[in-house]
């Protein structure tokens, strides 16, 4: 009679325990309510391909796809609290925000901007704006600082305020992916949020939410904020919660977002005394890079190239100090020498090294290293027609070992080629 008492109370126990633990896995800690965290493996190989051949295409142009990354978009939807039914959210009962199927019919469209100086070895950084109207390119008085600053620029065509939340939040965010897809090289320290009035707001919570992606931060004429805001001067009055972000996301972003608030000093719609009011608390609960803009004498209207200058200016800064250290670690490694990672070191210092007495030899041993990759998968190539597969194995274990993590990815797409001339060759009759 004990013995079967202590397995019964032993077994209440067990699944008091299983209950509790998975409790706590499946309901992580959030600013404010409960938020399912951004897939970690959105930019990893299981959404983008092992390797994408270099991009040589500038200037304007506009990009498309059949839809953005599916687990990206219903884990937003999560983080709204959207109704879901078998796996897509229902429509909305109030306000007019539509469903998915609508979403769906929005042609998924980006409209780019690439500097005239980009070429295959460099990296740039990654500017997304996310527009409050159907179209998306910067104008004529911003183009010239993405020249200026080496920033790609890509924005959602179809991701004004009209726009279902979700589905804009998502075809901003996937916007990285269809960058990185179309093969350019993209510094990730550099990776950038900005919008205008609601694109503002949204880019704000963008930079949040996703700070595993996104490291700055400029919402023009219009933020939101995870907490209540209490507005200086309006006695009882806050700015409400808009979004919750989790625990992590919020640490991510405190430590490592840089973020450049901008506000027009006339502006009726999104005053400055609440934007600045963000800023402020922002500063208090510990966000580490916070600033503050106000133009005089400027309505709800977007920044000149002066304002937006001095935004870029700040995002920037940290990084001038890693410049350094990327050149030297690329000296380092070159002696040693381990050329993949000397190639990394100096693509990241030429990109950063804005001004500095090392950013003209390190851009010529950057370029030096690129074009010695480039040859050396020239000659590997030539392998695979007619396939020579002993030969081939070979040449790619020496590439590995020369070029180390460079090559990580290039190893991975080869063998699957090689494989795919194996059985071509076995199709074709030949022995």
């Amino acid at each position: 009679m004990v013995g079967k008492r202590l397995i019964l109370l032993w077994l209440i126990v067990g699944f008091a325990g299983v209950f509790i633990f998975s409790s706590i896995l499946g309901k992580p800690a959030v600013g404010k309510g409960r938020s399912a965290k951004p897939p970690q493996l959105y930019l990893s190989d299981e959404v983008l391909p092992a390797y994408v051949p270099p991009a040589t295409r500038t200037g304007r142009y506009s990009i498309g796809d059949k839809g953005v990354n599916r687990k990206l978009f219903y884990s937003i939807c999560r983080s709204y609290k959207a109704k879901l039914k078998k796996g897509k959210p229902t429509p909305k009962k109030k306000g007019g925000e539509g469903d998915e199927e609508k979403a769906e019919e929005a042609h998924c469209r980006w409209n780019v901007y690439v500097p005239p100086h980009y070429k295959p070895g460099t990296q740039f950084g990654l500017l997304v704006f996310v527009n409050s109207c159907p179209g998306n390119l910067p104008q004529g008085r911003w183009q010239k600082l993405f020249d200026k600053y080496n920033l790609i620029w890509i924005g959602p065509a179809n991701a004004g305020n009209k726009c279902y939340v979700p589905w804009r939040q998502a075809l901003s965010v996937d916007s990285v992916r269809q960058i990185l897809k179309a093969g350019y090289s993209i510094d990730p320290g550099r990776i950038y949020v900005a919008g205008a009035s609601g694109g503002g707001r949204m880019s704000s919570r963008i930079a949040v939410m996703h700070s595993n992606i996104f490291t700055g931060n400029i919402p023009i004429i219009g933020v939101d904020y995870f907490r209540n805001v209490p507005v200086p001067g309006k006695k009882g009055f806050s700015r409400g919660p808009s979004y919750h972000p989790s625990a992590a996301a919020i640490r991510r972003a405190k430590r490592n977002s840089r973020i450049c608030i901008i506000a027009g000093e006339k502006d009726k719609i999104n005053r400055p005394e609440g934007m600045g009011a963000v800023a402020k608390t922002m500063k208090k609960d510990g966000f580490k890079y916070v600033q503050f803009f106000v133009m005089p004498g400027v309505g709800h209207d977007r920044p000149s190239a002066k304002w937006m200058d001095k935004a870029f200016q700040f995002l920037d800064a940290p990084l001038a100090g890693s410049a350094k250290k990327a050149y030297e670690k690329g000296l380092k490694h070159l002696k040693a020498p381990k050329l993949g990672l000397a190639l990394q070191a100096f693509t990241r210092a030429a990109g950063r090294g804005w001004e500095q007495d090392f950013l003209e030899d390190a851009a010529k041993q950057r370029d030096e290293l690129f074009s010695q990759w480039q040859s050396d998968i020239a000659e590997l190539e030539k392998l695979l027609e007619p396939l020579d597969k002993r030969q081939a194995n070979k040449q790619l274990k020496e590439l590995c070992k020369k070029w180390t993590t460079y090559a990580k990815k290039y190893k991975k797409t080869f063998q699957k080629r090689i494989k795919q001339a194996e059985k071509k060759k076995k199709a074709s009759g030949d022995k």
